[in-house]
């Protein structure tokens, strides 16, 4: 067949690989302004349309696995031209060096890369791009996706070695509260690896990590839960090594409880979801679960001032304490934990 592979000289190094050194005279330009799974058909044949798939469908940030991008034409690929792009950047010729080929026939082209992960300091944006006298498509890698209410049943756990019952505890939580479990298991998982005695710098504690300020939110509405005397005011070793010995345990402090550290965590999400309810136009052009996860990990009101800051790129400001790789990492999380695959 004639499928054709564009060549351009690429960027800095990237997710795919440094810098190439083989660069083709035969490479195209692109315009990437407003591109968003962009299509434009230039005939009659709307049925037979080709299709550029990702595999995992969406990105992951959590782990280093592989990444399939398959291309599939039903008119043929004869004539047709590919291209890869990251940030803008033509990258044809890196993934090409570390893809293999595994199915090329008239009708479809893919490849696997093996060991694929992404940066989390910086934006990641992937686009492939198909070209043949029929059609011109361009398809970006998509984010991972994550909703705050939509109920998404965790199908698995990846490499944290979850029991049943415990899965069973957080869906039944979820359901009964109103929270997306798999959103839940993310959050647990970025938070604390599954280990229900894990201990912050800052003090934070259990599986959903739950500061003292945190904390004050959750038992405005749980003032019955128990809090070990003084627990603030010990050092962090302190406090380890008090739970090591038993002497803070379930039944004295709320947040070594499974059950209720993952009910706090979600009324503290609520919480959050309900500040940024009320403010008005304040980040009104962000999706809505950022600003809570990032809210989470930093607090509302750091993350409130850098919005106002600056809306773009808000979520790289200084003062969020990496809020950025907090809110990828949970979505990649919840996105995987949701997958049936």
């Amino acid at each position: 067949m004639s499928f054709v592979l564009l060549y351009g000289c690429a960027g800095p190094a990237n997710p795919f690989g440094a810098k190439a050194f083989v660069i083709k005279k035969d490479q195209v330009k692109i315009d990437h302004q407003g591109i968003e799974n962009r299509f434009i058909a230039q005939t009659n044949a709307t049925l037979k349309i080709p299709t550029i798939t990702f595999d995992p469908p969406r990105k992951y940030y959590h782990e280093k696995g592989p990444l399939k991008i398959k291309v599939h034409s039903p008119l043929g690929l004869d004539n047709a031209t590919l291209q890869f792009y990251y940030n803008k950047q033509n990258v044809t010729s890196e993934v090409l060096q570390r893809a293999k080929v595994i199915t090329d026939n008239n009708t479809t082209y893919e490849i696997l890369i093996k060991r694929f992960k992404l940066p989390l300091s910086k934006e990641s944006n992937i686009t492939v791009k198909y070209n043949s006298d029929k059609y011109t498509f361009e398809q970006d890698y998509s984010e991972p996706e994550c909703n705050l209410r939509q109920f998404a049943s965790i199908n698995n756990t990846g490499e944290f070695n979850v029991k049943n019952a415990f899965i069973g505890t957080i869906q039944g939580l979820g359901k009964r509260e109103g929270i997306n479990p798999s959103l839940m298991a993310g959050l647990i998982a970025k938070e604390s690896g599954f280990n229900p005695h894990a201990v912050s710098y800052a003090k934070a504690i259990g599986l959903t990590q739950v500061t003292k300020l945190a904390g004050s939110h959750i038992l405005d509405k749980y003032d019955h839960w128990p809090e070990y005397p003084g627990i603030n005011e010990f050092s962090v070793p302190t406090i380890k090594t008090l739970i090591t010995l038993g002497k803070i345990n379930n039944q004295n402090e709320w947040r070594l409880d499974k059950s209720r550290s993952i009910l706090g965590g979600m009324t503290y999400l609520k919480y959050l979801e309900e500040y940024w309810n009320k403010q008005n136009e304040i980040g009104s052009n962000i999706e809505e679960i950022d600003l809570i996860l990032a809210s989470y990990n930093s607090g509302p009101y750091r993350v409130k001032k850098a919005v106002q800051r600056d809306p773009k790129l808000w979520n790289y400001d200084s003062e969020l304490n990496e809020a950025n790789k907090y809110v990828k990492m949970v979505k990649s999380y919840c996105d995987a934990f949701a997958s049936p695959y």
